[in-house]
């Protein structure tokens, strides 16, 4: 969990990694709730995302979405787009094994 603190507000995100070697930085949101993840929760991320202060100049952006219920169509449309990585419970669950 990640917690950027601006003048204003909070920000939380669920995951998020760095590689400081190749400047990538990936941003991660969990949801456990039986309705698939939309497309509104990735745009909501990638907000979260601007406000974090970590090399913003070089840094590569990766986003992954976790969810116990899937993902709407739009979602995994924009995902093949964006090159977001989805994981829905059946494959953490097949990752685990």
């Amino acid at each position: 969990m990640h917690r950027e603190e601006t003048s204003d507000n909070q920000e939380e995100i669920g995951v998020v990694a760095l590689n400081e070697d190749t400047n990538d930085i990936m941003f991660g949101e969990c949801k456990w709730s039986s309705k698939p993840v939309g497309t509104e929760v990735y745009a909501e991320l990638v907000r979260k995302a601007k406000v974090v202060q970590w090399r913003n100049e070089d840094r590569k952006e990766h986003y992954a979405l976790f969810s116990k219920a899937g993902f709407t169509d739009e979602m995994r449309e924009l995902a093949k787009k964006d090159d977001v990585l989805l994981f829905d419970l059946e494959a953490i669950e097949k990752a685990l094994k």
